[in-house]
């Protein structure tokens, strides 16, 4: 009668194994082209980052021809000027903090 469990028991453990052994591939593969793309070392251990390597570290931008190529076939609102597909816009600024929140602050001090 033990021959007969443990026959029953094979399917599951191979299913058991079959799950482990594909995560972890999956999980090394996923780590491998990580690093392709990223331009690390791709079997060392600790990080070393080779900047001419990566994929991911080039430029994306386009030349100004391609996009300006592009944005003559786009409908364009007649307000909007082209020009400001070229610019970056200015970096946001630092809310104020209301004053409700620095008296709360200052009542309740941590």
């Amino acid at each position: 009668m033990t021959s007969a469990s443990s026959a029953d028991k094979r399917p599951i453990r191979r299913l058991i194994l079959a799950g482990v052994v594909g995560f972890l591939a999956a999980t090394v593969l996923s780590e491998l082209g990580r690093r392709l793309l990223d331009g690390y070392e791709l079997l060392s251990p600790t990080l070393i980052q080779d900047h001419q390597r990566g994929w991911s570290n080039r430029p994306m931008a386009a030349p100004r021809q391609q996009v300006e190529h592009y944005l003559n076939d786009l409908p364009l609102d007649t307000e909007t000027p082209k020009a400001w597909f070229f610019e970056r816009p200015p970096p946001l600024t630092k809310p104020a903090t209301p004053p409700l929140l620095v008296q709360r602050a200052a009542d309740h001090p941590a």
